[in-house]
């Protein structure tokens, strides 16, 4: 935690039943309790008050699963989730499925999640020498969003599988950082930003022979978000995250008797802003088994260019090429 150390206690308890009732539903029920407890060694640029919380989590949930008829299945499900910053949070979900076929399968899904509020929301005070730079918020709320996917997945044969969905995420008091009233400093935590975002992924699996196999995956990312009334617009939409609109990966899986040799080259599309350039890697590892108990590998990584930027920030390094030997013995 950037030069902030701490000791973190955690307790758990959970508690799930499942029951089988009629041949129709499928429900599974039950409940945790989380407890952490923890110590924060404040340094004087970075630092937390109070320095010592004892911090609660609790959820209740339900799920029914239920066959509407042949190759039809409704899930319905709800949790409900309390924590010691934002009180109790109702987190529906909802999921439809149906097999045209014994070889395909189509399904869409609604549902909610949080993030719900941490030390670093509330607690956190950053320091620029005496001055007091940045605060957390004691009113900082959850940050939520609503999730809609839909989807197709297909194995026509032994040999070929693939599966394509579209999502659409819409978003609420998503974190920003606003100035301090009358003034600048110190900044503070807020919950005024909105939006969505949508997109597409793609992945299959060919068997090309028995000794070979391909993996090609795709994904598409759009944002589109914007603040709520009253935000400062400090830092920009950017500051929820810096995303490619586009990454694309092939994964080459070859198996033959003492040799094995996987390669996965990818495609990472430009990052928006801060702004850096698309990129194009290949990672690979031959291995090669002198007996039931050794095995000898060599791997490389990021291999086609010496270095590479895949952030764009000042303290951001370029990511180099590696390679690597290795010798496992197995007893």
């Amino acid at each position: 935690m950037s030069g902030v150390a701490f000791e973190l206690n955690t307790y758990d308890l959970d508690f799930q039943q499942s029951i089988v009732g009629g041949g129709r539903n499928r429900v599974v029920w039950g409940l945790g309790r989380r407890h952490h407890d923890y110590d924060i060694v404040n340094t004087p640029g970075l630092s937390f008050a109070p320095p010592s919380r004892t911090l609660e989590l609790t959820n209740v949930f339900a799920q029914d699963v239920i066959a509407l008829g042949h190759r039809l299945e409704l899930t319905a499900g709800v949790k409900f989730e309390e924590n010691s910053y934002s009180g109790w949070s109702t987190l529906p979900d909802l999921r439809l499925s149906w097999a045209p076929n014994e070889h395909a399968l189509v399904w869409g899904a609604a549902s909610r999640a949080i993030r719900a509020p941490t030390p670093l929301d509330v607690d956190v005070e950053e320091r620029v020498g005496d001055v007091l730079f940045l605060t957390g918020n004691a009113d900082f709320r959850t940050e939520k969003v609503d999730a809609y996917e839909i989807g197709y997945r297909s194995q026509p044969s032994g040999s070929f599988s693939w599966s394509f969905s579209t999502f659409y995420d819409d978003y609420d008091d998503l974190r920003t950082v606003e100035p301090a009233v009358g003034g600048f400093t110190p900044l503070r935590w807020d919950n005024l930003m909105e939006g969505h975002t949508y997109g597409a992924e793609f992945w299959a699996n060919i068997q090309v022979t028995s000794w070979w196999r391909l993996s090609p995956g795709l994904r598409s990312l759009t944002k589109r978000l914007r603040f709520s009334e009253g935000a400062s617009t400090l830092l920009g939409t950017e500051q929820a995250g810096n995303d490619p609109r586009f990454r694309a990966q092939l994964k080459s899986t070859m198996v033959f008797e003492r040799w094995s040799v996987d390669a996965m080259l990818r495609h990472v599309a430009e990052l928006p802003s801060p702004a850096n350039p698309a990129y194009t890697e290949l990672s690979a590892r031959v291995a090669w088994r002198a007996s039931q108990k050794l095995e000898l590998a060599l791997s490389g990584f990021n291999v086609l260019d010496d270095r590479h930027s895949e952030y764009a920030l000042p303290t951001a390094r370029d990511i180099p090429r590696s390679i690597y030997a290795e010798a496992r013995w197995t007893f």
